[in-house]
């Protein structure tokens, strides 16, 4: 279950387990929710064949991004059943890595430069830390979200790419790369994830023949 309580700027949250949340929308710095009754705990397993992701959460500090991702990609391209998009805030970004536990998501795509300037962030809050997606995806991955991570950039130079991989990216996604096209890479990797975790829990796991990271720079 998760309820939020916004008291002026300062928003206040408590997370319980289990929880599915079946559609964020985010206005005016609030987050309205909609959940679907829970009839039993979601459990993953290091040796689950589901083919597709179901669940995802999309961060971006652009709001003509988040609006894409909310009304197109999310529920029209990759056809996810739940989802959430945050980013419109620092909060936000803080906020993502204990929401993509609770909802225990299998995808997560992050734009890597979240650029929020400093006088216009509440209460004079600054991302700290996770100032970019890669930062973020190694944060979410060091709390223990499993999922496969992609990463959004206009920068993919090698030393990019190899920045966003030690980060723990799966698929890096050049902004140029047609949204409409995402489909069948998004799946494929998450396939490949799959068989990844099952190569792993039978100990037959060689990171020789891993799947990853996946290219879409074109």
């Amino acid at each position: 279950r998760v309820s939020l309580r916004q008291l002026g700027d300062t928003i206040s949250y408590t997370l319980s387990a289990p929880v599915e949340v079946h559609h964020h929308i985010i206005q005016a710095n609030k987050l309205t929710m909609v959940e679907r009754p829970v009839t039993q705990k979601v459990q993953r397993s290091s040796t689950s064949t589901k083919n597709k992701p179901q669940r995802g959460m999309f961060i971006d500090d652009s709001k003509i991004a988040r609006k894409f991702a909310d009304r197109i990609l999310m529920p029209k391209i990759l056809k996810m059943q739940n989802w959430i998009v945050l980013g419109e805030t620092p909060e936000q970004i803080e906020l993502s890595i204990p929401m993509a536990l609770a909802m225990d998501v299998d995808i997560v795509i992050i734009d890597e430069n979240l650029d929020y300037e400093y006088e216009k962030a509440p209460n004079n809050i600054t991302l700290s830390r996770m100032e970019t997606g890669s930062q973020v995806c190694a944060s979410m991955i060091e709390k223990g979200v499993d999922a496969l991570f992609c990463i959004r950039s206009g920068n993919t130079s090698q030393d990019d790419v190899e920045k966003y991989i030690k980060a723990g990216a799966h698929i890096i996604i050049c902004k140029s790369f047609s949204n409409q096209e995402l489909a069948t890479p998004m799946f494929d990797g998450f396939r490949a994830l799959q068989e990844e975790r099952s190569q792993k829990a039978s100990d037959n796991y060689s990171s020789q023949t891993s799947a990853f990271p996946i290219l879409l720079l074109n």
